[in-house]
């Protein structure tokens, strides 16, 4: 939502509906349109769509709301920049401008900066009581999060919720623990190294923790357990992974798994003890993806207590149940629940001064890493704590809708529950910077209204920091994309 300034001299009787357009700036989103269908294909526009969904549905969450209450809505716009087409229906503009980047709706005398008619005063956003404003302001995330509460309730009716304690061996990775132990697809792991696991996330913390170890696994197989011997690999963490300087190209990254020295087979703790700083070798990596040789000049390497987490080298398949139409609600809204606790953690977690730190220093290493990201894409670890720009968002959610509707409905689903958590961060000018200035005028009194000048200077700090991340997202996304 944005404040309006509006003033009008006189009044006259409302015009008839008119329309307006703007050739050349339709015609470049059309074309932008269609270039993006050549280049990502009919996923990529289905994608776009979307997009344009969710926040269309976002800002008439406000409009209906703001209409409800008896305020003036003057314009009502999907995107921003240069004027394409619109009309004019009763006291309001609708139409479309050419730059996609989100949507608005103006209500006159969002605050006491604005200047309306004094014949206008009583239906400004400012006059409204704290419980329409209130709502006004906070239906817009609200509608983002019904979307996503809807598009659960589709997915676990039809294609169903996953039952984390039923998962079993779906793969095993070539030369890892879990090939070494004769683990294989369709084993169910139910306890390792003497304790017992239930979910695939119980299982990756206790394997996170063994690295270098030979730990018992005991698994059922064909109705019978089994007790198994695995030899737990090792993945680098980061700090293991900067401990190699890349000579030409090629890459070793966080999560990646040294399996040789100049092609004699070694693990990172073997390697730890073999070599000397400022030596040159290739090092064999398997970055799980694809496994690969990379040239390297060894740096201070990191002891391996601190350079490596463990690898157990299974994927899990976690069972589809779907539920009835009568449970479907009560599932939809626990996940909804669930994802936007997730949401909360993630987004507290990414702003602080280390996370913050580590995304934009990302960008200066992705410069350096653009040649041998183009010669062994690497699903880096990493990306789980990363921001997307809007590139970045749209070629994951054309990627998923290329392996089917499902995938493609829960990516609307969590990009639904971001949109309404980030427009819920109570600084302006998010609609939760709105819902707090709007409670804090309630605390004060009827009549007392906050002066917006004294915000505007933190009103543009904020806006100047999601504008940076933005960038530097962006920059992430076009050079360094993430790896499903």
């Amino acid at each position: 939502m944005t404040a309006t300034t509006e003033r009008t001299e006189h009044h006259e009787p409302t015009p008839a509906p008119e329309a307006s357009s703007g050739l050349v700036p339709g015609l470049l989103l059309l074309g932008g349109l269609v270039l993006a269908g050549l280049v990502g294909g009919l996923a990529m526009v289905v994608v776009i769509l979307g997009f344009v969904g969710l926040i269309f549905a976002h800002e008439m969450g406000h409009y209906l709301s703001a209409k409800r209450s008896g305020m003036k809505v003057t314009e009502f716009f999907l995107g921003f920049g240069p004027h394409i087409w619109s009309f004019q229906r009763g006291e309001t503009r609708y139409g479309v401008k050419a730059i996609p980047a989100g949507a608005y709706v103006k209500i006159i005398g969002m605050s006491n900066l604005d200047e309306v008619d004094p014949a206008d005063e009583a239906r400004t956003y400012r006059r409204q009581s704290y419980p329409k404003r209130l709502v006004t302001v906070l239906a817009g995330p609200f509608t983002n999060i019904f979307l996503a509460f809807v598009l659960l309730a589709i997915l676990v009716t039809t294609v169903g919720v996953p039952n984390r304690d039923a998962w079993i061996v779906d793969e095993v990775s070539a030369q890892s623990g879990a090939e070494a132990a004769g683990l294989q697809p369709g084993d169910r792991i139910v306890a390792f190294a003497g304790e017992s696991v239930t979910t695939f996330e119980e299982l990756v913390a206790a394997v996170g923790e063994n690295a270098g170890v030979d730990v018992p696994v005991v698994v059922e197989r064909d109705g019978a357990e089994l007790t198994l011997t695995a030899p737990v690999g090792e993945r680098l963490s980061a700090e293991g992974a900067a401990g190699f300087e890349v000579v030409g190209t090629g890459t070793i990254l966080a999560g990646d798994r040294v399996l040789a020295l100049d092609g004699t087979p070694m693990t990172y703790r073997e390697l730890y003890a073999e070599v000397q700083q400022g030596e040159q070798h290739v090092i064999t990596v398997d970055d799980g993806t694809a496994i690969g040789e990379v040239t390297v000049r060894i740096g201070e390497l990191a002891p391996p207590e601190e350079a490596t987490i463990g690898f157990l080298g299974v994927r899990p398949d976690t069972p589809l149940e779907t539920v009835g139409l009568l449970q479907a609600p009560g599932e939809a809204l626990a996940t909804t629940g669930t994802l936007l606790k997730e949401g909360v953690v993630a987004l507290g977690s990414f702003f602080t001064p280390s996370t913050l730190g580590e995304f934009v220093g990302g960008a200066a290493d992705t410069e350096d890493d653009v040649t041998a990201v183009a010669q062994r894409p690497v699903a880096n670890p990493d990306d789980e704590n990363r921001i997307l720009s809007i590139v970045g968002a749209l070629n994951l959610g054309a990627d998923l809708a290329e392996d089917g509707w499902a995938g493609l409905l829960y990516f609307f689903v969590t990009i639904n529950v971001f949109v309404a958590l980030v427009n819920l961060i109570p600084l302006l000018p998010f609609d939760g910077g709105h819902a707090i200035v709007a409670t804090y005028e309630r605390l004060r009194g009827r009549a007392y209204r906050v002066d917006i000048r004294k915000l505007m200077p933190v009103t543009y700090a904020v806006v100047s920091l999601f504008i940076f991340l933005a960038v530097v997202a962006l920059f992430r996304d076009l050079v360094d994309p993430v790896q499903l």
